[in-house]
């Protein structure tokens, strides 16, 4: 444990040293006293903070997802394995954590305590909680006694991902842009359209071609191609940003765009100059997505190498109009600039 003086332990501390001096220099029997008591409140203050942290542990737990900016519920387990003392006025925090500070008055004996509370973290990114500090300035504050418990490296991990906002008007003017440019046909069930063939026992009415049947004197039936999910590649530009918050505007609009494409079944690639995520849908997948963007940093070089082709359907994401990636432009669908999102 560590201790600590405070303001007012200081102040004491001083105070303490003027009347031993002048207990020792009159030979008063009253300072004598007065400092008798002052030794006995050190001793006691020491004393006290050291039963009540005694036997004291701490535990927490996180609720996941996390996403930067919105409040997630954290729950403290406060563990008193005394058998007969209680422990008093404990202040908890987690090393690595800003938010994560509670406060306890009491935890009876041979009690668990679980207190909840809301947590934001600020930005995306990993917060190492290193170790939790459990300290106290009972009973009379004077000193602080501390007591540090060091957690495990793969338990100290906490992965935060982007934040996220709706973007379904931009998902759905993309969706109407993507079926225009390709022309894709569709019918009311959601399938392209194939060709024709004769009538099997089965087959839906609703799927009768009656111009074709009334020609041929035969049942013929609509065919379509198995509805195939359409397949986007996103492309984020995480080369050299000139404004630090573009950057971040850029990959949180990424995380957004990809859990609004893959909410609505579109099979989703993401590239970006550090890694290639390959196809995928589901929920799963998103979370493939969203663990890579938590981390992604600007790069340092002056280009991206793609080892793979961008081609099919490809929205970029790109820092400006003098990105060295602005050269695919051409071959997607959608351009977006981080400064105009």
């Amino acid at each position: 444990m560590r201790i600590t003086l405070t303001r007012e332990g200081r102040r004491f501390i001083l105070a303490l040293l003027v009347v031993a001096f002048a207990a020792f220099n009159t030979a008063n029997n009253l300072m004598y006293l007065i400092l008798g008591l002052m030794l006995s409140a050190t001793i006691l203050s020491l004393m006290a903070a050291y039963i009540t942290l005694k036997g004291v542990s701490v535990d927490f737990r996180i609720e996941e997802p996390l996403y930067a900016g919105v409040k997630a519920s954290a729950e403290f387990f406060v563990r008193n394995s005394k058998r007969y003392v209680s422990s008093y006025s404990l202040r908890i925090e987690l090393k690595g954590i800003d938010d994560g500070a509670i406060y306890v008055e009491r935890v009876l004996p041979g009690e668990t305590l679980s207190i909840n509370k809301s947590i934001v973290f600020r930005r995306r990114g990993i917060y190492r909680v290193s170790h939790i500090r459990v300290y106290t300035s009972f009973p009379f504050i004077f000193f602080v006694l501390t007591k540090t418990s060091i957690r495990e490296k793969d338990s100290s991990m906490i992965l935060v991902y982007p934040s996220l906002y709706d973007v379904t008007r931009v998902v759905e003017e993309l969706i109407s842009e993507i079926r225009a440019m390709e022309g894709i046909r569709k019918t009311i069930e959601g399938e392209e359209f194939q060709g024709l063939r004769d009538y099997q026992y089965g087959d839906s009415f609703k799927s009768i071609h009656w111009k074709a049947t009334a020609r041929t004197g035969t049942l013929m039936v609509k065919e379509y191609y198995e509805g195939e999910t359409e397949k986007i590649t996103i492309v984020l530009d995480s080369l050299r940003y000139t404004d630090r918050a573009l950057f971040e505007r850029a990959v949180s609009f990424v995380s957004s765009l990809s859990a609004e494409l893959l909410g609505r079944n579109f099979v989703l690639r993401l590239v970006t100059c550090q890694k290639s995520i390959p196809p995928g849908s589901g929920r799963e997948h998103l979370y493939k997505i969203l663990d890579h963007l938590a981390v992604v940093e600007e790069s340092e070089g002056i280009s991206c190498p793609f080892t793979e082709s961008l081609g099919g359907v490809m929205i970029m994401i790109l820092s400006g109009p003098d990105s060295p990636l602005r050269r695919y432009a051409s071959a997607a669908s959608r351009v977006y600039y981080a400064s105009d999102l």
